[in-house]
């Protein structure tokens, strides 16, 4: 949620946030309050080298920060249960009798889980081997219902299987897609967190569907890589420049479905920016098909606090020029991210 909500709604429930420390605690519990520490390691954002923007074949590098293996299992041990603070918020708001962060939480927590491993095995999917995060992610997306969450992760792996039977999507799978140049990797946000920027200016309705759904997966997965704090990502949706030949409902209602069916709490905000009066007309169509959980993240900015919107996110020397940063908008293709593409066995 963003910091202006989070900070009312915080205050509303009693509870206290505090980001930049990854802590928090609850006024609610009386007994046994949960305290997270997030590791002391300082998160380096990613940084793009600057090029020569005559020279097309240029690489742009990140860097990846560095942890001891140690950090590593604290920040995994983080982003866990940062996971687990909505649901957190949601039961001090709705369920005083219950002590928010103590043991009874993380139990319920825990019993949820085996409970969603022993469904999605039974719904045809396969558990084992699965992280507890990424199981998370489905219960917290789908509303903490054990049940839908796990007939959802069983129908994910089935969807993923078919859509990158080689484990990943590569370049030469959506070449149409990538030559439009509307995706952005832009380095990381205030917590360290990847930055996408789609400019929609740069969509076309493509008539090959599948190639379409295979350049989202592709951009979420390439992304997701270079990510190294709670496995989020924030994505600006840049919408000036719109004009009738981009108004393609199907593929933003596809987009937000591969999001929210495929990659839930994956994206920490959504900002659409520079949004033209003809966005309303098709933003009308698409969000009867988003979901509540995901409308939620979306956040309109009024042209005119674009630049005060995003940094209070973003640093400057992250954000591009054209938000009022200081960066260059580095192409999704051209980012090399550690790790990409990744090595199958």
């Amino acid at each position: 949620m963003g910091a202006q909500n989070h900070a009312a709604w915080a205050n509303r429930t009693g509870c206290l946030s505090h980001s930049g420390a990854a802590s928090w605690e609850c006024k609610a519990a009386t007994k046994a309050k949960l305290v997270m520490s997030s590791h002391s390691g300082a998160l380096k954002p990613l940084q793009f080298p600057k090029t020569s923007s005559s020279s097309s074949l240029s690489r742009i590098t990140t860097i990846q920060p560095q942890f001891s293996s140690q950090q590593w299992k604290t920040s995994s041990k983080v982003a866990f249960m940062l996971l687990l603070r909505e649901r957190t918020f949601l039961r001090c708001s709705h369920e005083t009798s219950v002590q928010v962060g103590s043991d009874v939480v993380v139990d319920d927590v825990n019993d949820s889980l085996k409970r969603m491993r022993e469904l999605v095995d039974i719904a045809g999917g396969k558990s084992e081997g699965v992280d507890d995060a990424s199981l998370t992610r489905f219960l917290v997306g789908f509303s903490m219902d054990v049940e839908v969450a796990a007939k959802a992760f069983a129908k994910h792996q089935e969807w993923e299987a078919f859509i990158k039977p080689r484990g990943f999507i590569s370049e030469t799978e959506i070449p149409n897609e990538l030559n439009a140049k509307k995706s952005y990797l832009q380095g990381r946000d205030k917590q360290g967190r990847p930055i996408s920027v789609i400019l929609a200016r740069n969509h076309f309705n493509n008539k090959d569907v599948d190639e379409f759904r295979r350049f989202i997966v592709y951009s979420m997965d390439k992304i997701l890589a270079s990510s190294s704090t709670d496995g989020k990502l924030n994505v600006i949706i840049d919408l000036k420049g719109l004009g009738l030949k981009n108004l393609d409902s199907k593929a933003f209602i596809e987009g937000f479905d591969i999001y929210q069916s495929h990659y839930p709490e994956r994206i920490e905000k959504f900002y659409m920016v520079n949004a033209p009066f003809i966005f309303n007309g098709l933003w009308k169509v698409v969000s009867p098909f988003i979901s509540e959980i995901t409308r939620k993240k979306i956040e309109f900015v009024s042209n005119k606090k674009v630049e005060e919107v995003l940094l209070t996110v973003i640093d400057a020397n992250q954000l591009p020029v054209e938000y009022g940063g200081k960066a260059e908008l580095v192409l999704l293709q051209d980012a090399v991210v550690p790790g990409w593409p990744p090595v199958i066995l």
